[in-house]
């Protein structure tokens, strides 16, 4: 047998999308997360033209400045992604497998365009038809390796690399506990447009997290910080 590391409570988020980076350090207390620090740094020359690195250097900077500010070295650290270069899609399926701990599996999807790209999905609602509804998205290799290669050259402990919508997902099934049913999660989306964003309000994240030693959070700032977030609570919840 092999020793598994131990969990290490510290855990960076870092949002990547073409126009901003955006790091975010939570912590654990009792039921609720806490915001330690977050900064998001503005891009202006294409570092991240699509989500592709084109400057790799600069983007350990911003990184690096993070964690020394905060020192966060040898952290772990979990991807959140967020651009073009994702594809990212709605199907629906006419049949799927149930199971108890992932609720809903299939492999009737026909992807023919998606060949070579690395891909997951999610079970989001039946239909009224009686079918059901998936989220689905992937990633080529080649990029799935450049940010791969970028935790290493930052010496992060890369645990997951995950979409936006993964994390906004994630963070609305633990914020319903419970509660949460997917014919709701359905309603809830249709009524918004799909925009899962639109989901959530200030009193939502504050029942899930405690933001009051950070800054004003500003609504560019929301998307990033609200699916970082849902990726550190769904880390501390399979832990």
């Amino acid at each position: 047998m092999w020793p598994m590391p131990p969990f290490n409570k510290r855990c960076i988020i870092i949002h990547f999308s073409p126009h901003h980076i955006t790091c975010s350090w939570f912590e654990q207390d009792n039921n609720k997360a806490t915001l330690k620090a977050y900064k998001s740094v503005p891009l202006e020359h294409l570092e991240l033209e699509r989500l592709v690195i084109f400057n790799p250097s600069h983007i350990s900077t911003i990184i690096q400045s993070f964690l020394d500010e905060h020192r966060l070295q040898n952290t772990c650290a979990l991807f959140c992604l967020s651009g073009p270069s994702l594809k990212e899609q709605v199907v629906t399926c006419e049949t799927a497998t149930f199971c108890p701990k992932k609720m809903a599996n299939t492999t009737d999807f026909k992807l023919p365009e998606w060949e070579g790209i690395i891909w997951d999905h999610s079970y989001l609602y039946p239909s009224h038809d009686g079918k059901y509804v998936f989220y689905i998205a992937g990633i080529t290799r080649e990029l799935l390796f450049q940010y791969q290669l970028l935790a290493m050259q930052n010496h992060l402990n890369l645990t997951a690399i995950s979409p936006e919508t993964m994390g906004l997902l994630n963070l609305y099934k633990i914020h319903k506990g419970a509660q949460f049913r997917h014919s709701q999660l359905g309603i809830e989306l249709s009524r918004h447009n799909n925009d899962i964003t639109k989901m959530f309000n200030e009193k939502t994240l504050h029942d899930v997290a405690n933001f009051g030693a950070s800054k004003v959070i500003t609504e560019n700032h929301k998307p990033a910080l609200l699916a970082s977030l849902g990726l550190f609570l769904t880390r501390n919840t399979r832990a």
